[in-house]
């Protein structure tokens, strides 16, 4: 389970699971506050060969949590949903515009034919405009905003640049029975 000490990773592969995770309070415990209006998590999405989101990372300053959508067929775990919902939980990132995307295509599910925007009724034209996945800081361009980076760069070049911490690239296969370990870092 997901706690305070030292760092973990957690992996999950089950929809009961993930659900079990977020209804008793993960990542709202984080907060020690009294205001727990704002929490902050690290956010990515992998993807299947096919550009299928195959998985989420989410993290705190203690804990990583990997949800292997790909192992849980096609319906998202609805406590995952409303935290990718909840705008104010901060989910930063690189290229998490991109993800969120990926993601609200997951959550709406395989759209019918689409229609011309002309043909569409009010309230259709306003569930397509509105983002699901909210929430969403891309680092990679608040780095380029405020010139401490140029051009947008990944993740593992911005920790190396900025924080001198060198990290692997992403190690794909993400779609296998099992992680490697490098996976999981």
């Amino acid at each position: 389970s997901v706690g305070e000490g030292p760092s973990k990773v957690l992996v999950l592969d089950e929809t009961a699971k993930v659900n079990e995770l977020l209804s008793n309070g993960w990542p709202y415990n984080i907060k020690k506050e009294k205001d727990r209006s704002r929490v902050v998590l690290g956010f990515d999405a992998e993807y299947t060969q096919s550009r299928e989101v195959a998985m989420i990372q989410l993290s705190d300053e203690t804990n990583a949590v990997i949800i292997r959508l790909v192992n849980m067929g096609t319906k998202m775990p609805e406590k995952l949903k409303e935290l990718l919902m909840n705008k104010k939980v901060i989910k930063v990132g690189v290229g998490v515009k991109d993800d969120a995307l990926a993601i609200d295509q997951l959550m709406i599910g395989p759209q019918v034919e689409e229609k011309k925007p002309e043909e569409k009724k009010p309230e259709e034209k306003q569930v397509q405009a509105e983002r699901l996945c909210k929430g969403v800081l891309d680092v990679a361009r608040v780095a380029l905003r405020y010139g401490v980076a140029t051009g947008l760069r990944s993740l593992a070049d911005l920790s190396e640049d900025l924080l001198g911490i060198k990290k692997s690239d992403s190690q794909g296969g993400w779609t296998k029975e099992k992680l490697s370990k490098e996976q999981e870092a």
